[in-house]
């Protein structure tokens, strides 16, 4: 029986291992916090709960938490139904891969704590690869120009963050339906390679709310960290790795916009 359960525990862990790197594993509060704070919809957001599973359930603290980003408490409800949760096996195994991850190397205790005190504080290259966005273009404007960008990338887990929102700087000029072209330049150092990662643009005529879930014209969407992503299907092309969305529910209020990235 234990014989049977170690061999479980082990196929989960590498099932986790895997879904990590694509960022498709169990969903948590600080992702869904993320999530709300950006201006995604509720109904996104349970779709991925629906799909990938929450870690584990909210505490009444987060839940205070998520209410303070707007979730109303029918969403918290939905969220604290039983199938929802990840299996007790996929927590485990999960859990396990982190507690490993930050488990300190062989021989790091040969050294004095004073040492390894004043080694930490020097940076290290993160290992992995580097992310570098390196623009958007937004083919078909759903505001009248000029208007306000505010533009992040995120891993799924938080571990990595960038932003783009220039101070006082607007894009695009009035009745020029030409594609606005915007050097953004972000880097994320330390990406696996196919990872994915959140990418989030909000548009707005007012600077004052375009980076805030206020803001007019809001859009998030993922993106593969890798040179080949036209393997994943429609929206993506590669050579250059090239994501194109196309935001809008309803016809003739769709707007475009593509993002462009390489790898280091």
């Amino acid at each position: 029986m234990k014989t049977s359960r170690l061999i479980i525990f082990s196929i989960v862990a590498c099932l986790i291992s895997i879904a990590n790197a694509w960022g498709l594993g169990p969903m948590t509060y600080q992702e869904i916090s993320v999530s709300l704070r950006t201006g995604v919809k509720l109904a996104e957001i349970l779709r991925d709960v629906q799909q990938r599973k929450l870690l584990h359930g909210f505490t009444e603290r987060e839940q205070a938490g998520l209410r303070a980003l707007g979730a109303p408490d029918a969403f918290l409800v939905e969220l604290g139904k039983p199938e929802y949760l990840a299996p007790k096996e996929m927590v485990a195994a999960v859990e396990a891969h982190a507690a490993e991850a930050k488990r300190p190397q062989a021989g790091s205790d040969s050294f004095p704590p004073e040492v390894r005190r004043a080694e930490s504080v020097v940076p290290q290259i993160p290992p992995g690869h580097t992310l570098v966005i390196d623009k958007i273009v937004i083919d078909r404007q759903p505001l009248a120009a000029p208007f306000y960008v505010a533009f992040s990338v995120t891993t799924n887990d938080e571990r990595l963050n960038a932003e783009f929102h220039p101070t006082g700087q607007s894009f695009g000029a009035p009745a020029d339906t030409r594609p606005i072209e915007i050097p953004v330049n972000l880097t994320l150092a330390g990406v696996n390679e196919s990872e994915w990662v959140t990418v989030r643009l909000h548009l707005d005529g007012d600077e004052r709310v375009v980076g805030t879930v206020d803001a007019k014209k809001r859009h998030s969407g993922r993106i593969p960290a890798t040179e080949k992503p036209g393997r994943f299907g429609s929206g993506f092309s590669d050579p250059p790795p090239c994501a194109t969305f196309v935001p809008g529910l309803n016809p003739g209020e769709e707007w475009v916009y593509r993002v462009f990235w390489h790898m280091q």
